[in-house]
Order: structure tokens, then sequence, then C-alpha cells
């Protein structure tokens, strides 16, 4: 007998990306019965927490400055968590298994071909990147041949817009039929942290915010040349992450005055704060294949001003006075002096109408992964 209808498993729901599974989580309670097994700082006081107690960075890592040393040990903790994760599904005997793929790791495909074969959960493999980040320390056809070989594994693939369901089609071609689709949830960083204060701003200051972790597809290069170039008065720009090794990129081009570089690594108190002292989070990516960021900033009283890649381009909650080119320094700039021409009042209206389109955002995504879970479950033949 089924102890419940969905199991949710997500290794990297640790601190604000836990609001990811919450979303859903919270969205699909009271109409079907769930679990999730998640990081062991997944931010809420449910599900079963065993992923990365040690080598979690949104944790107190004690690893942080020994890389090599830490990547034995997060093996080790996966290996064990997905073990648990296993047990779990096997007496909770759910109808669908939900999983979250984070990375390509044999031991991980091992682990759902085990649940494939050996229970009669219907399997989803949720799609963060369809495509894997290409990286200095991996073949990337190797690593999109180990992500094809996953994708083979489900029952279903699912996504969060239509440019991840055309690449599945096309680049790995993937039956549609087996393509799932409902909107990325709303990840309400307002439930992080309920005891903050709003950072104090300079009168008829704009505060833009570029924040996050500095991997080359982000742009952060990008920004900071066309900032550089430019003088904007009434603008102060905010850069804040731990600049990771390697991320050799001068930032002393840029003058002091109005300009602010945060090199550490953010909690999530730090994170939050930083996004509530800005009025604009500025998202110049130049790849992509999923994110819920727009809607966190929108949570949390800013704007998100975004490049032009489809998971920006084709997101509702993003508006088109807000998005520039992808990779042109041009269209930067004339995005930051479109920003610096709008008066306070202006841009406090268009805080006021982004709140209003993320609750409407957030009604039709209720609707759609509810009508997603009833098709699966309501089809299941035992």
């Amino acid at each position: 007998m089924n102890k419940v209808d969905i199991l949710h498993i997500y290794a990297g729901t640790g601190g604000a990306a836990g609001t990811y599974i919450d979303g859903i989580f919270s969205s699909l309670e009271g109409k079907f019965k769930q679990e999730c097994i998640v990081n062991y700082y997944f931010p809420f006081n449910y599900g079963k927490k065993i992923f990365y107690k040690v080598t979690e960075m949104s944790g107190k890592n004690k690893l942080s400055n020994f890389p090599r040393l830490r990547l034995v040990f997060r093996m080790m903790e996966l290996v064990e968590a997905l073990f648990f994760s296993l047990l779990y599904v096997f007496k909770l005997k759910p109808k669908v298994v939900n999983y979250s793929m984070t990375s390509n790791l044999k031991v991980e495909y091992l682990f759902l071909k085990i649940i494939k074969k050996y229970s009669r959960s219907v399997l989803i493999i949720t799609c963060h990147d369809v495509i894997p980040f290409k990286t200095s320390y991996s073949n990337h056809e190797t690593d999109v041949n180990k992500r094809k070989a996953f994708f083979n594994i489900a029952d279903y693939l699912l996504v969060h817009n239509e440019s991840s369901r055309k690449t599945l089609i096309k680049y790995f071609e993937i039956d549609g039929a087996n393509i799932l689709e409902h909107r990325f949830p709303v990840m309400d960083l307002n439930k992080i942290e309920q005891k903050r204060k709003k950072g104090i701003k300079k009168p008829n200051t704009t505060k833009i915010l570029f924040v996050g972790h500095m991997r080359k597809e982000k742009g952060v290069e990008l920004l900071v040349d066309a900032w550089s170039k430019n003088a904007y008065k009434n603008l102060h720009l905010t850069i804040a992450g731990n600049v990771p090794q390697g991320f050799n990129f001068d930032f002393s081009s840029i003058e002091s005055e109005n300009f602010t570089l945060v090199d550490r690594f953010l909690s999530d108190v730090d994170f939050v704060e930083l996004i509530i002292s800005s009025d604009f989070v500025i998202l110049p990516y130049t790849n992509g294949t999923n994110s819920g960021f727009p809607g966190s900033i929108i949570s949390l009283g800013a704007i998100p001003a975004t490049s032009d890649i489809p998971i920006f381009n084709n997101n509702p909650l993003i508006s088109k006075e807000f998005i520039f080119k992808s990779e042109d320094k041009g269209s930067l700039i004339s995005q930051l002096e479109y920003i610096s021409k709008l008066s306070i009042d202006e841009v406090e209206i268009a805080k006021e109408k982004f709140k209003i389109s993320l609750d409407a955002y957030a009604l039709d995504f209720n609707e759609e992964i509810n009508c997603v879970y009833q098709h699966i479950i309501t089809s299941i033949k035992w």
C-alpha cells in the first residue's frame, strides 16, 4: 500500500535554494500525500534533511579552504544520502518519485536505475539544466552523453519553460509525450528570514545589485566593463558574492564612488538583505536553462533587469522595458541609462506593478502544477 503519492528528492535545497521545493510542496499540500528528502540546511521545519551536512556551502563549511578534501567528503555524503533515500523509497512506496537532477555522477545513475527496476514508482527527473554547463574540468560531450543516459531512465522529464522542452526534443531526441511542464515555483525569500532591516539608501540614488556565484555565463565581466565606461551619478552598483579562484577580472576599473564589491561568502540573511536594500537586481546572463531568481527578486520588492536569453525573455514576470540584449555591451549600457533616467517615484510605481504580476503568476503556477501531478497519478495503473 502506498504511504505517499509523491516523494520529492532534491539534494540542492540548502539555504535560500530550499524555497524551490517549498514552493512546489506548499502548492500541492492538501491535494496529495507528500514527503521530501532535502539538504541538511533546508530552511523549513519539514522534510527529511540528509544531504550534505558537512560540505554544503550554505552551511558552516569547515572544508571550504580544502577543496580536494571537501570533494572526497562530499562524495561520501552523497553515497550515504542516496542509500538512505533508497530505503525511504521502498518504505514509503510513493506513486511518484520526483528527482531533481544536479549532476551526472554514476552513483546517482545507479540510484535511479534501482528505483526504476525494483520499485513500482513512476520516476520523474526534473531537468534544471537541460544541457550541462561547459567547464574547464570536464569534457562537455561526455557530460551531454551522460545526461542523455539519465534522461532515458525516466518515465517523464519535467521542465519549467518551453525552450527546455524544445531542447530536449531536438538535442536529445526525447518523445514530447514524455515531457511534463509547469512554470517555475515562486521562490519567496520572505519565508527565509523575518528579522531583517532594510539598508539605508542615499537620497535620490537608485541601487543596482549583482549577487551570486560569479560563473562566466552570468555575465559579470560584461557588467563591469559597461559600468566602468559610463558615469551614472544617481546609480550605485553593488557586486556581491565570493569571487572564485580563476576569476581574474580587474574590478579596480570601476570608480569606488558609485560601486561596492562584496567579496565574501553570503549567508541567507546577507543574500536577502542585499536584495531588499536594492531597487534593481541585474542578471546579464549569457546562458542558462532555468531560473526562479526573478520571482525571488520581486518577492523582496526589487525589480529584475535581465538579458534576453530565453529563460528571461519568455518569463511572464519580466517586463520588456527591463530586458537588454545578451552579450551586447551597448544594449546593457542603454538599459543602465534608461534606469538612470527613472525618478524615484517611477521606480516605486514599477515595483508595485511587479508585485501584482507575481501574485497572478503564483495563481497560474498553482493551477499548472496541480494539473501535472493529477494527470500522472490518475493515469497510474497498478
